[in-house]
């Protein structure tokens, strides 16, 4: 069985950030030898006393945290299914499945997100993968560093797909007008270093079954 997952965000102080991609090249192995829960290699070490979160499988939204936003079901394999919320606009199957920060606790901040997913249904078709995203800070709360990995074979093997880091001059797309009317008070290319309440899985336009996701704040490298 092989799995996708399609894209993860993150809300930072009422703007939102996606990490989507589709079709990536491989840059280079990951050599990471730790197994946390599920039995999946973490890229980088939870920080100490750090908050981590990992799906029930038996119960999703059991925790109150998880909130898939649209029905799931589950499925043979033990997987859940969502196919997302219909709308009137050019995004159906609306999938946004949210990680909620826990009453008193400290919003979500250099974060490691992973999962598996398989397209059941979408405009475009695509073999299934394992999928991470890492953020966090570099250059002493300046900058944000972005990184996707993937498990293409479903074997617990996970490659680094992108490296990127948002240093500014990066622009919203679209006019002043429609950007500034989110009402969010920042610049078209403020860097967002500050934590988020909410952690993402979304999608547009596909059903998919979905396993073992996770959120964990991570220690950065030095």
């Amino acid at each position: 069985m092989r799995w996708l997952l399609i894209a993860f965000v993150v809300v930072f102080a009422g703007i939102t950030i996606l990490i989507s991609f589709y079709y990536l090249e491989i840059l280079m192995p990951n050599t990471s030898t730790t197994i946390p829960k599920f039995k999946i290699k973490e890229i980088f070490p939870t920080k100490q006393d750090g908050r981590e979160w990992f799906i029930n499988m038996d119960n999703p939204t059991g925790d109150g945290i998880f909130d898939p936003g649209s029905p799931i079901s589950k499925q043979p394999d033990g997987s859940w299914q969502i196919e997302g919320r219909q709308t009137n606009n050019k995004f159906g199957n609306e999938v946004r499945m949210n990680v909620n920060t826990p009453p008193g606790q400290e919003p979500w901040k250099n974060v490691e997100i992973t999962g598996y997913a398989k397209v059941i249904s979408a405009d475009s078709p695509a073999d299934g993968i394992g999928w991470k995203v890492v953020m966090y800070n570099v250059d002493n709360d300046k900058a944000v560093k972005m990184e996707s990995y993937l498990d293409d074979q479903d074997n617990n093997h996970w490659k680094k797909a992108t490296d990127l880091v948002d240093d500014g001059g990066w622009y919203a797309r679209g006019s002043d007008g429609e950007f500034y009317s989110a009402g969010c008070d920042k610049a078209k290319d403020y860097i967002i270093t500050n934590a988020g309440p909410i952690a993402t899985f979304r999608s547009d336009n596909m059903i998919w079954d979905f396993a073992d996701l996770s959120v964990r704040e991570i220690q950065p490298p030095r």
